[in-house]
């Protein structure tokens, strides 16, 4: 019975963080392609201007917003090995071996603020 309810505890809290990990990703690619789309459509220059630098602060606030669920609510130390990474005049190319679903989400929330944000 004691083991029932710990188990019933653990799926409870993984399904809690699953939709905290979903909540934080779906609005994201929504936001990005419909002011994507207003920013390609607006004559105005400065606001076409205002409008990107919106877009490209979302990938920005997903891994703000990621790490700290991840700090919430997993407890798993990250052991993340390769060359000191502190400047952002500097070219990198990260490359993730996807052993794991929260490959990118380690590598952002890690490199943020060290690196510029990712582009596509």
């Amino acid at each position: 019975m004691k083991k029932t309810i710990i188990n019933y505890a653990k799926n409870l809290k993984a399904f809690f963080i699953a939709l905290l990990f979903a909540l934080n990703l779906v609005p994201v690619p929504i936001i990005v392609i419909v002011f994507g789309a207003l920013a390609y459509i607006m004559p105005s220059k400065y606001l076409k201007k205002k409008i990107l630098s919106f877009v490209y602060f979302m990938p920005i606030l997903w891994a703000i917003v990621d790490r700290q669920i991840m700090r919430l609510c997993v407890s798993k130390e990250w052991d993340i090995s390769g060359p000191d990474i502190n400047d952002k005049n500097t070219n990198y190319i990260l490359i993730s071996n996807h052993q794991s679903w929260v490959d990118i989400g380690v590598l952002t929330g890690y490199f943020y603020h060290r690196l510029p944000m990712f582009r596509f």
